[in-house]
């Protein structure tokens, strides 16, 4: 390349130049769209943050509240136990408790606000087991409606501990949803 022709190109260069970009009005529109942009977009995500965070607490609740329920309906069947029971009665009824006690308490045997009444009720349940256990019949008519009776007795101290036990848990649960 040539001296006059570097001069030339040198002055093109020098000719050509355009304002810096930050002079542009546009500039300053795009910069205020982006900004706010980025504030919207951190505002949506913090606003999604809390509404997951009051989906999660009123599931909490939906689920507290259904294990209240559960328990009140096997309180109700708990005062309603007959003293002309026989042991098959006896036995399926307990089966019966057993099953829906255990499952309906088995989420809230970790949390340690209600961990010493699930160990409680469990405990109550194993009494429960070991009396019907304690308790056959056998034989005879007379022995059998003595073992009815005995088996009432043997069984309604238990299960009357367990229905004041559950109650105490509804009213556990009931204080925690209105806590949430």
């Amino acid at each position: 390349m040539t001296e006059t022709q570097y001069q030339e190109l040198l002055k093109l260069i020098t000719n050509n130049q355009s304002p810096p970009f930050y002079s542009d009005t546009s500039f300053y529109i795009s910069l205020i769209v982006g900004l706010l942009g980025v504030y919207l977009s951190f505002k949506a995500f913090k606003e999604a943050s809390e509404a997951k965070k009051a989906a999660k607490a009123a599931g909490s609740v939906v689920r507290l509240q259904s294990i209240t329920i559960d328990l009140t309906e096997i309180i109700q069947r708990l005062d309603k136990l007959s003293t002309e029971l026989d042991y098959s009665d006896a036995r399926d009824f307990y089966n019966e408790l057993n099953r829906r006690v255990r499952r309906s308490i088995s989420i809230l045997i970790t949390d340690l606000a209600y961990s010493g009444k699930t160990t409680e009720i469990l405990q109550t349940l194993n009494n429960i087991k070991s009396n019907l256990d304690g308790v056959r019949a056998s034989g005879t008519t007379n022995q059998t409606l003595l073992a009815g009776i005995n088996l009432y007795y043997a069984i309604e101290g238990e299960f009357s501990s367990l229905s004041g036990q559950l109650a105490d848990l509804c009213g556990l649960l009931e204080r925690k949803t209105l806590e949430q």
